[in-house]
């Protein structure tokens, strides 16, 4: 904004000293060389009028000459007669050929000199001619002077104006940045930064409003989220009584009903999943991130070694090709993506397929991945697939619970993203990018 400010105020100033001060200049040129021409000239008329007497003397020669106790220093005067000779002449002398152009009318200028012809004499009669020439230097200098004035004062506007529209334009425009940076703040998930109330009045109420605004959708947010957090709280423990019951009456009951009892418990425990899940989104949302770093290579593998029996028990195999690389994020949040990842992806993985974990540094980002080759996902359902209950598809079993929206949530809120690809050949691919961080040990902590 600075900029454009500042080229806006001097594209102004160029225009304005363009149509104004060129044109006043020139004009005020005009005056003064006007002024020097009829100065010369009024010089020229007072000595025709010293020169009538003398040119009507016997001795005009000896006259002539005592003429040039009325001219000025540096002028350069020649008295011609009536018959056009040269009588007389004083001052700076005048190249012969100029003088006889001059006086003959064919000539009004001398090298560097303003001339000035006045015939002599009274009632119409001409008894001579007096050629002064004055030297035009005083008047360069003049509009030298002139010139250089001009200039400054473009110059000192300019100057003036880029000062002011620098000035301005921080004014206004550093409360915009402040506020365009706290929207971005915001956008990421920080509710508690508020915008500077600074700048002109109208830059003020807007911060206000924002600020207002921020607080309004912090309080509606904090509500939503408590209120899911606590029934998902509230509905575990009559979730857990209620699988208690039909376990102790699945055991005594006939077996007939066994296996209606056997799908009530199943739905028991998906609705204690979808309890479980609820509150976990509701944590990751709420959870104020403290980032620091994480060794992403040693949290893979920690959490590959836990999920492995239950891997053998599918017959799934799992895959560690991660790099040592270091990740920036809050304490724990990567073993909770790893895991909804991995229980996701052996939910779907088919007997004998392999589960590969990847971790890599790309720049300034930690990418992981977690590969299956399950029946994966449409492009449609991958669009959605980190809404809560999105309902990915009826045969992925993904669509049951909320570890998708988790991992997006925590993804989130560590100032990451999360991405859903297909796996060359058939499956999922899940593209995890998380900010880097200082290598540390393979422990997770920083050497040293």
């Amino acid at each position: 904004m600075t900029r454009r400010v500042l080229a806006s105020f001097v594209l102004v100033l160029i225009a304005m000293i363009a149509f104004v001060e060129i044109p006043l200049g020139l004009e005020l040129a005009s005056h003064e060389r006007e002024d020097f021409r009829q100065t010369t000239a009024a010089a020229a008329h007072s000595l025709a009028a010293s020169a009538e007497e003398v040119l009507g003397d016997a001795d005009q020669q000896s006259g002539a000459t005592r003429l040039h106790l009325h001219a000025e220093a540096g002028d350069s005067v020649v008295v011609a007669n009536r018959d056009g000779d040269v009588i007389a002449t004083f001052g700076p002398a005048l190249p012969t050929a100029a003088i006889v152009s001059a006086l003959d009318g064919r000539s009004t200028t001398v090298a560097d000199r303003t001339l000035a012809i006045v015939d002599v004499g009274d009632g119409g009669t001409k008894d001579g001619t007096i050629l002064l020439a004055r030297s035009s230097e005083p008047l360069d200098h003049r509009l030298a002077s002139l010139t250089v004035v001009l200039i400054a004062a473009a110059l000192g506007a300019l100057i003036l104006g880029a000062g002011v529209a620098v000035v301005l334009a921080r004014w206004i425009g550093r409360p915009v940045d402040g506020l365009r940076r706290v929207a971005n703040e915001m956008g990421s998930g920080n509710l508690g930064i508020r915008a500077a109330e600074v700048g002109p009045p109208e830059i003020r109420e807007l911060a206000r409003d924002f600020n207002q605004m921020v607080i309004r959708i912090g309080d509606l947010l904090t509500g939503q989220r408590a209120m899911t957090s606590d029934v998902s709280h509230q509905l575990r423990t009559p979730l857990a009584a209620l699988r208690l019951r039909l376990e102790n009456l699945r055991a005594e009951a006939p077996a007939d009903l066994h296996n209606d009892l056997t799908a009530t418990l199943e739905e028991i425990n998906r609705l204690s999943r979808l309890a479980d899940g609820l509150l976990a989104v509701a944590r990751a949302e709420e959870d104020a991130v403290t980032p620091e770093p994480i060794a992403v290579d040693a949290v893979i593998a920690e959490r590959l070694a836990l999920w492995g029996d239950l891997a053998d028990e599918h017959a799934v195999s799992l895959s560690d090709d991660s790099e040592p690389v270091a990740a920036l994020l809050g304490p724990g949040h990567l073993e909770q993506m790893l895991d909804n990842l991995l229980s996701n992806a052996l939910e779907v993985a088919p007997a004998g397929s392999t589960i590969s974990v990847a971790a890599t540094r790309d720049g300034m980002s930690v990418s992981i991945t977690v590969v299956d080759h399950g029946p994966g996902l449409p492009p449609a359902a991958r669009e959605r697939a980190f809404r809560r209950f999105s309902g990915l598809s009826d045969q992925d079993s993904r669509s049951a619970g909320l570890g998708l929206a988790i991992v997006g949530s925590l993804a989130k809120a560590n100032r990451g993203s999360v991405r859903l690809e297909p796996t060359a050949g058939g499956g999922l691919t899940v593209v995890l990018t998380l900010p880097v961080a200082e290598q540390v040990t393979r422990s997770g902590h920083r050497p040293g």
